[in-house]
C-alpha cells in the first residue's frame, strides 16, 4: 500500500470515528417515544424535564411511555400540540438537563447526521442538506416555518428525531408529517421549534385565530379579476352561527379574497391570516358578491 492510500485510509477512520463519536454523544438526548400503536417514534430532550417530538406521532394522550437513552422508562404527560408545525411537547419530572447543545441553521451542502430512536436503541443517517428555507408562502402575518430538507429516508420511527452537525450540536427536529406516504419528511429549524416550546410550556397550546367559515379554492371569472387583482379566491360554502363571519356580515356564496389588505386564494393563505396576533382585532376584509367588490369588517376570534 502507497503512503497516499494510507493517508487517505487513516483520514476515512479518523472521520468514520468523529462521526460515530458524534452520534454517541447526540444519542444521549435522544428518547423513544411509545403513544401510537404499532410504531414507536423518537423524541429529543429539550430542557430538564421536557421532551420534544412530532405531533402526528403522539396519537393517544395518556399512558405516554418515553425510553431514555439507558434504557430507563418513564410515564410522561402532554403538554401541549402544534398540528401546524406537527410538533409536540411532553413533560418528564424526573428527566435532567440534555446533553446536546442547540446549533443555527446550517448551510446547502453540508453534512449533518440524523439521530432517532425508533426502538430501544438508537439508530443514525449520514445526509447532506439538500435545502434551507422558509415553507411555502404563509402570508405576511404568518410566522415563518424554517425547514431544512436532507436527503434521507425517513423510515418509521424517524419522526421526533434530531437532525445533528458533524460537531454534535442539534440542528432541527425530524418530521415525516410534511411528506408522508412517500418516505420523505423535513426538519423543522430550531428557531420556530423553540417558540412552539416555550408557547406550549407557557400556555399549553397555540393560540390561533377563528373566522367560522367553510371554503373551497375557486376560479374568478375574468371578468372580475380587475376589481381584485387575482385569478383565485375562497367560495365560502358554510358560515358557522354566532361565529365572527357571520357578525361581519359575511354570506354563503360569498367569494373571500383578502383579509387584511393580504390575498386569500386557497386555504393556506386564510390559515396564514388568522394568527394569535390578530386575535380580538378587527381587520378589513374583501369579498366578491353578486359579481361586485365589496368590503366589510371582521372582528378575529379565537380557535377553540
Amino acid at each position: 500500500m502507497t503512503n497516499d492510500s494510507s493517508e487517505s485510509s487513516n483520514l476515512l477512520s479518523q472521520l468514520s470515528e468523529q462521526l460515530a463519536n458524534t452520534v454517541a454523544r447526540a444519542a444521549a438526548s435522544i428518547v423513544h417515544i411509545d403513544a401510537r400503536p404499532r410504531y414507536g417514534a423518537s423524541g429529543v430532550v429539550w430542557t430538564d424535564g421536557v421532551v420534544v417530538t412530532a405531533d402526528h406521532v403522539v396519537e393517544r394522550e395518556d399512558d405516554i411511555s418515553v425510553t431514555l437513552a439507558d434504557g430507563e422508562a418513564q410515564t410522561a404527560t402532554l403538554v401541549g400540540r402544534d398540528p401546524e408545525t406537527d410538533l409536540a411537547v411532553l413533560r418528564l419530572p424526573q428527566l435532567g438537563a440534555p446533553a446536546i447543545q442547540k446549533g443555527a441553521l446550517p448551510r446547502v451542502g453540508s453534512l449533518s447526521l440524523l439521530v432517532t430512536r425508533p426502538g430501544r436503541s438508537e439508530q443514525a443517517s449520514l445526509a447532506a442538506v439538500r435545502s434551507v428555507g422558509d415553507a411555502p408562502r404563509r402570508g405576511r402575518g404568518a410566522q415563518p416555518l424554517p425547514l431544512i430538507a436532507v436527503d434521507v429516508t425517513f423510515h418509521p420511527g424517524y419522526s421526533g428525531g434530531g437532525l445533528v452537525g458533524v460537531e454534535g450540536r442539534l440542528l432541527g427536529i425530524a418530521s415525516s408529517g410534511f411528506g408522508r406516504g412517500q418516505g420523505g419528511g423535513v426538519i423543522i429549524g430550531l428557531s420556530r421549534v423553540e417558540q412552539v416550546v416555550d408557547t406550549l410550556v407557557q400556555h399549553g397550546r397555540i393560540r390561533r385565530g377563528y373566522l367560522g367559515v367553510t371554503s373551497q379554492p375557486v376560479e374568478i371569472p375574468a371578468a372580475m379579476r380587475s376589481q381584485v387583482d387575482q385569478a383565485r379566491g375562497l367560495l365560502i360554502l358554510n358560515v358557522a352561527e354566532a361565529s365572527p363571519a357571520e357578525r361581519a356580515g359575511i354570506l354563503m356564496g360569498d367569494v373571500l379574497v383578502a383579509i387584511a389588505g393580504e390575498p386569500t386564494q386557497g386555504p393556506r393563505d386564510l390559515r396564514a391570516q388568522l394568527t394569535a396576533e390578530r386575535v380580538g382585532q378587527a381587520v378589513p376584509v374583501t369579498v366578491l358578491r353578486g359579481g361586485r367588490a365589496q368590503g366589510l369588517t371582521v372582528t378575529i376570534g379565537e380557535q377553540e
